[in-house]
């Protein structure tokens, strides 16, 4: 990952990088494997997850068929 600093704008550049690192969820992820997780959490996590993301693109669909 890069980040270039144009006219030593320090300050919008790490904003730039801190936003490229959440989108890619790196954030979520060190958080995630600080401490051991067991496989029957794990499980209910990636379940969690699956629907949550379903039902996003459930509602995107729903709204570009009214757009």
């Amino acid at each position: 990952m890069q980040t270039i600093v144009y006219q030593n704008q320090v300050d919008r550049a790490l904003k730039v990088l801190k936003r490229q690192i959440n989108k890619e969820g790196l954030f979520k992820e060190l958080k995630r494997r600080r401490f051991y997780e067991k496989p029957s959490v794990k499980k209910k996590r990636k379940m969690k997850e699956a629907q949550k993301k379903k039902k996003v693109a459930m509602r995107r669909m729903r709204s570009s068929w009214h757009g």
